[in-house]
């Protein structure tokens, strides 16, 4: 009997941590169903931050001011990472010092889907 396909289609930003934790257990479920099912993803884009200068701005700072205080910043920041080590996953947000600009990021993975290298 063939397998029932499933087209799944991600819209996220390479730059979100919580999309990069999604697409981790999206892989997991996929994986304990591949036996009944055939999955057929695509990813498309999302920006998350529009007005990001090309060469992006510190990320702390920014991720600050978005969500309102220091104390915010570690906390949201501590509880992702956390979340992210149950997926099997090393976030270090102290490591990264710029939050990027991901446009360029985008046009990148719509011209590996053009040619199927998604």
């Amino acid at each position: 009997m063939a397998k029932k396909k499933i087209t799944v289609e991600v819209v996220s930003d390479v730059v979100c941590p919580w999309c990069y934790i999604g697409k981790r257990r999206l892989e997991q479920a996929m994986e304990m169903l591949k036996d009944d099912f055939e999955f057929d993803v695509t990813y498309g884009p999302f920006e998350l931050n529009p007005d990001m200068p090309k060469t992006g701005a510190n990320q702390r700072d920014y991720l600050t001011k978005k969500f309102g205080s220091a104390a915010r910043y570690d906390q949201i920041t501590r509880h992702v990472a956390s979340i992210a080590r149950e997926e099997g996953l090393h976030f270090d947000f102290d490591k990264q010092h710029v939050a990027p600009n991901t446009r360029l990021a985008h046009r990148l993975l719509l011209l590996a889907k053009q040619s199927g290298q998604q």
